[in-house]
């Protein structure tokens, strides 16, 4: 089994470097492997999975309860099977994940300051979500974890039209760029088809419907869609450009036609 996974891990680095963008493969471990030292994921195993993979790649281990029991076992078994420059390369490379209890913080402190300074740093299942208002969750983590997280590590939760939006996002991507593509079209057919023209002019409330309609979707697809966040300036941009252009080109056109009888 554990021959058909190195494989496996194998390939897919080699695939993720050929791509030439710079990926980090992230492999989830089962606890109860390391810390017996049994199964695919023993530490004879990680070892082998350790040359293989990148300095900055990682391995995600969710911790059990008892948090603080089990992360001192896994370390011990990195320790009792790996030498000193093993221990070092592979502790670097674990990140333990926790859920911290609903209500109860006691002991969350000292726990993530033992998994920063003995493994790779820690990583939390849900993420840690911070409330509208920046106050704390409720529950107290919220507080506890700002003291290692930087502000922009913890999540906001997503609400409204977003929430509702993003998990579709596909779907509006494909919609919007079909209604795109069938707009360019019209417009381009319509400069030398003049039935089209006619057709526009007198469905016209309808036409500036769907066209108020795609652009809110447009707007919201921009604003929700994790994929445009870094673009979302340029979208700002060249909208306001479009459209001081076309108020532009009206009022020269309006200006052109009241010359004429």
């Amino acid at each position: 089994m554990f021959a058909i996974v190195e494989r496996m891990i194998s390939e897919l680095r080699k695939k993720l470097d050929e791509t030439g963008n710079d990926y980090r493969l992230n492999i989830m471990l089962p606890m109860v492997d390391i810390i017996n030292n049994k199964g695919v994921y023993n530490v004879e195993h990680l070892k082998k999975i350790n040359d293989i993979i990148h300095k900055k790649d990682l391995f995600l281990v969710v911790l059990e309860e008892p948090i603080e029991e089990n992360m001192r076992q896994l370390r011990y078994a990195i320790e009792k099977n790996c030498n000193s420059e093993e221990q070092k390369r592979i502790l670097r490379k674990i990140v333990p994940v926790i859920t911290p209890g609903s209500g109860e913080t006691s002991g969350l402190e000292s726990t993530l300051i033992y998994l920063v300074d003995n493994f790779g740093g820690f990583g939390f299942w849900p993420l840690p979500l911070r409330e509208a208002n920046g106050k704390d969750d409720g529950n107290g983590a919220t507080n506890v974890i700002k003291e290692f997280l930087d502000e922009n590590e913890i999540v906001e939760p997503a609400g409204g039209l977003c929430g509702w939006l993003c998990p579709k996002r596909w779907g509006f991507r494909i919609g919007l760029f079909v209604v795109l593509l069938i707009s360019i079209g019209f417009a381009l057919l319509s400069a030398w088809i003049c039935e089209l023209r006619a057709v526009f002019a007198r469905y016209i409330w309808y036409v500036f419907g769907v066209a108020l309609l795609t652009a809110f979707i447009l707007l919201l697809t921009f604003w929700c869609d994790p994929f445009w966040k870094n673009y979302q300036i340029y979208f700002v941009f060249v909208s306001l450009t479009v459209g001081i252009a076309c108020i532009i080109g009206i009022s020269i056109k309006k200006r052109r036609e009241a010359k004429f009888p």
